[in-house]
């Protein structure tokens, strides 16, 4: 059969069309020319001329453009021949997974010949880079995955280069054990310290059940002896470090079915290293953090027991860096059982009196090698009275026994002359009042239209949907009294703080001030169902102990602690939030101890805070707390978040805490910590972090960085400085990632750095 002037040939799941075509209906051969466009679930090929056979779906083809995956790679090629359904061999070859709307390539692969398995790997010969017309690398032969789903083999490797550790090489290799498992191995080597590889190891074995590890080997013994590198190892407990390195982690999470009959879950987060040194040294945060003082691993399992109760058993082993390890407490194990129940002992009041009874009984094997360790036993029994008078007065009177059992196997004070024992057999029981008490006042105001407090809340594009139109505010003051009777404990062992708790007669008093908003949408029939809004104290407010994080995904619900708030139809959230309390405590007048020379000060700082959040771009919070005594700030933080709509995004964190050696506090605190991006334009970002230390005068560590993108998003390169002081590490990092091909990058330091560099 011939057909010309436009031509369809089709045939199970193939189809061609051609200006012309030729078909012998007996072999099935068929030969095209002009304008071929061959079309398959491989995806698209436009070729000049070709040959193929409409049974077995091989052929040949002539200058040619192929459309490989629906747009997972782009190939232009002299020659295409179809060797199978799968497999496809190219010659004179241009590869690229840039799609760009003006059809251009900011980067391509050119090959002289490459060979190409559906489902599988590209495996090109006398193969270069292309970028921007300009050759940047050359190999004679690359392979790499031509899939969507996961494919074992080389990931992109990482060089650089260190005035301490020499020339760094790091490359690792991933492969895929099954659907739900796979491991990574990252051989590396550092020429002048070190040489040696970490193993992952990952797998999921449902949806309420996964398990990740990493161990990493490191031979050091091409550093030499004492060879520290600029690792300051002030504090450290052994400041050597070992030849034959290793850190371990593995973790697992695993929860019962939504639909099961008890609530269970069982936790496993260890992690171990076998000198205290090597998380300064390694710098591998999965293992540990750099700066960390212990390697604590923990193991718990946790059921419900009926509806009221929870039991937990669990394990928990410190390593210490700063210490003696044979004289750190390990919990080996802790059980506990807890609960609680409410009782409606008065009957129907208008009091809403009721009795509420909670507690916990608890046991703990503290294990160490030296010293006193053995089993404590805690029974804490509560008792709870909660009232309110109509709506005006809310309080609750709690009578709480604190019981503890001490059966001791050793009973050596460690580092007492002459040698001092404890008594192997000991308790202690402990009686507690607290009673608090609190009430509100609240006025509602309806704001008139464009007034300035709304135009504020509205600025910035997310904030446009809904607007403000009342305000709320409240004023809440509270009281609450605690009565801890004096009881001597001297003579217990000391586990944790729970063997010392103090006398107390405290009386803690202030108030919270809230300005919240509700925010309706301008589009009417849209916030029908006021119900549905969120309630106010489940929205977050600013956390100051969590860390500020890296220069890149600049994240605002990490600062918040849960989540950026959304202005949802009907929404109502706090404006600004305004707080303050102090302490007066009884025991602090009359019974100081006559050999403290420490004077009595029954009130303490007094603490307060305020957050200001009028918008999702713009958030600002201070906290501080002020001694009566000495007439100043003994500690204040403030806390500020900005985004824009274009991506710009500053945060920044200044902490403060007073040197106080008549107190006993010889250690202070300050310090700014700081993060910002700036969004040049669409195709420049820069990032910069950075923590200083105002005491030391300098920074603990600094890091800045450009981000350049191809118009198209084909690519992207980063370029960084770095510097941090223990270890003492400087570096450039340089690293381009290619869509849909990976990343190749060169890291130079002049200071210690971790395994390979890495980029």
């Amino acid at each position: 059969m011939k057909g010309s002037g436009g031509v369809v040939v089709s045939r199970g799941g193939i189809q061609v069309q051609a200006n012309d075509a030729l078909v012998n209906m007996e072999t099935k051969d068929a030969s095209f020319d002009g304008n071929v466009v061959v079309t398959d679930n491989q995806g698209t090929l436009n070729a000049k001329s070709g040959n193929l056979n409409l049974d077995s779906e091989t052929g040949k083809f002539s200058d040619t453009q192929f459309t490989y995956e629906e747009g997972l790679l782009d190939i232009q090629a002299g020659e295409i021949e179809k060797l199978s359904e799968t497999e496809f061999e190219m010659r004179n070859t241009t590869m690229s997974t840039c799609q760009c709307a003006d059809d251009q390539r900011p980067w391509s692969l050119h090959s002289s010949r490459a060979h190409i398995t559906q489902e599988g790997y590209a495996h090109t010969y006398n193969t270069w880079m292309d970028f921007h017309g300009v050759p940047i690398f050359y190999t004679p032969y690359l392979a790499f995955p031509v899939k969507r789903e996961r494919q074992s083999g080389l990931l992109a490797p990482d060089f650089g280069y260190s005035r301490e550790n020499g020339f760094l090489a790091r490359i690792p290799v991933y492969g895929v054990i099954n659907d739900s498992s796979d491991i990574t191995i990252t051989p590396f080597i550092q020429t002048q310290s070190r040489i040696g590889s970490s193993f992952d190891y990952r797998q999921v074995f449902s949806r309420y059940n996964r398990v990740r590890s990493r161990l990493l080997y490191s031979d050091d013994a091409r550093r030499g002896p004492n060879n520290l590198q600029g690792t300051n190892t002030d504090g450290v407990y052994d400041p050597n470090y070992k030849e034959n390195r290793f850190g371990y982690y593995y973790g697992q999470e695993w929860t019962s079915a939504p639909d099961a009959d008890h609530n269970s879950a069982f936790l496993a987060d260890i992690h171990y290293v076998n000198d205290d040194l090597f998380l300064r040294e390694m710098d591998d945060e999965t293992i540990g953090v750099y700066n960390s003082r212990y390697a604590t691993s923990t193991v718990l399992a946790r059921t419900s027991v009926g509806d009221v109760g929870t039991a937990e058993l669990s394990g928990e082993y410190n390593q210490s860096f700063y210490s003696d390890p044979d004289q750190t407490f390990q919990r080996l194990p802790e059980a506990s059982l807890t609960g609680m129940k409410s009782f409606r002992a008065f009957g129907s009041n208008p009091y809403g009196l009721k009795l509420v009874t909670q507690g916990g009984l608890y046991a703990t094997d503290f294990v160490r090698s030296e010293g006193y360790d053995g089993w404590r036993f805690n029974a804490t029994p509560r008792i709870g009275v909660p009232f309110h008078v109509q709506n005006y007065v809310n309080g609750q009177m709690d009578f709480l026994v604190d019981s503890a059992q001490y059966k001791l196997r050793d009973t050596t004070v460690p580092g007492s002359s002459p040698e001092e024992n404890l008594d192997s057999s000991q308790d202690r029981r402990i009686y507690a009042f607290s009673y608090r008490m609190g009430t509100g006042v609240e006025r509602v105001y309806q704001l008139e239209k464009d007034n300035w407090l709304t135009w504020v809340t509205s600025l910035g594009q997310q904030n446009q949907d809904n607007k403000l139109v009342r305000l709320k505010h409240t004023v809440e003051p509270f009281m609450s009294y605690t009565h801890v009777p004096d009881v001597d404990q001297d003579d217990l062992p000391l586990f944790d703080s729970r063997d010392r708790i103090r006398a107390r007669k405290l009386l803690t008093y202030g108030f919270r001030s809230n300005l919240y908003g509700r925010f309706l949408s301008d589009r009417p029939g849209r916030d029908t169902i006021s119900e549905l809004t969120p309630q106010v104290e489940d929205l977050p407010l600013l956390d100051m102990d969590r860390p500020i994080g890296d220069i890149d995904g600049i994240d605002q619900a990490e600062t918040f602690g849960g989540g950026n708030v959304s202005i949802r139809p009907g929404e109502v959230r706090p404006i600004v939030s305004f707080g303050a309390k102090q302490n007066y405590d009884f025991e602090q007048t009359d019974d100081s101890d006559p050999d403290d020379n420490l004077e009595p000060r029954p009130l303490s700082d007094v603490n307060s805070d305020v957050t200001f959040f009028p918008s999702n771009n713009f958030a600002l919070r201070f906290e501080n707390n002020y001694s009566t005594y000495n007439q100043n700030f003994s500690s204040w933080a403030s806390s500020l978040i900005f985004n824009d709509d274009r991506g710009d995004s500053i945060r920044a964190r200044y902490s403060f805490v007073e040197n106080n050696p008549d107190q006993g506090d010889d250690s202070g605190v300050s310090q700014l910590e700081t993060n910002a991006e700036l969004k040049v334009s669409q195709q420049l970002r820069l990032g910069y972090y950075g923590r200083y230390d105002n005491q030391a005068k300098q920074f603990i560590e600094s890091r800045g960085g450009v981000r350049l993108y191809s118009t198209c998003n084909c690519w992207h390169f980063d370029f960084a400085v770095g510097n941090r002081v223990n270890p003492d590490t400087q570096y450039v990092n340089v690293s381009f990632t290619f869509s849909g091909l990976g990343s190749v990058g060169q890291k130079i330091g002049y200071g210690g750095d971790g395994p390979g560099g890495g980029s």
